[in-house]
């Protein structure tokens, strides 16, 4: 896993770039493979995923000067605007499934690391499969948790919802892929 920005780090960091926009490649450069990863999984090609994750950083620099840390992390902040984005795409177009074979090497290197999590026995073309059966959220939280690896707590903030909540949809949702699994 990539090395972890602590809240004070990454505060001065957008403290920086409110004063120097030049400071954001820093904040880019650690963010950007994240914020792929996570809207890579909810929509269904690369070039997709590509403008949304330019257009994630596009409006996090348009709208730097409104953020304010409230007690969630900047880095919280990116994925919401990942996830109202990738909403907006579901809005505006007719979802296709994500196809296996589109999946570049880095997100199918940590899918695969992190598969045995779920269940050892179903492959990445399964599980993939599986999550798209599920509903929006039950995917951010499972995309969260298994591919990005944040904690319960971060994708709580990230979700602004319970911490116990998120734990609840995690497992359930995990239920429901077994389930789907299992009838295939």
């Amino acid at each position: 896993m990539e090395n972890q920005l602590t809240a004070k780090q990454e505060q001065s960091l957008v403290n920086a770039a409110r004063q120097d926009i030049g400071e954001f490649a820093k904040i880019y450069e650690y963010y950007k493979n994240r914020i792929f990863r996570y809207i890579r999984f909810r929509v269904s090609t690369l070039e997709e995923a590509e403008d949304l994750t330019s257009q994630t950083f596009l409006q996090a620099i348009e709208y730097l000067h409104k953020y304010q840390d409230q007690g969630s992390r900047f880095g919280a902040w990116l994925y919401k605007i990942a996830g109202n984005l990738v909403c907006d795409w579901y809005r505006r177009k007719k979802p296709i499934l994500l196809e296996v074979e589109e999946l570049d090497k880095q997100s199918d290197n940590i899918a695969y690391n992190n598969l045995n999590k779920i269940d050892a026995e179903i492959q990445q073309k399964q599980l993939i499969f599986c999550i798209n059966q599920l509903k929006i959220k039950e995917q951010q939280v499972i995309i969260l948790k298994i591919f990005e690896e944040l904690t319960f707590q971060q994708i709580a903030k990230f979700l602004s919802q319970k911490e116990s909540k998120t734990k609840m949809i995690y497992y359930r949702s995990l239920d429901k892929i077994k389930k789907i699994y299992e009838k295939r």
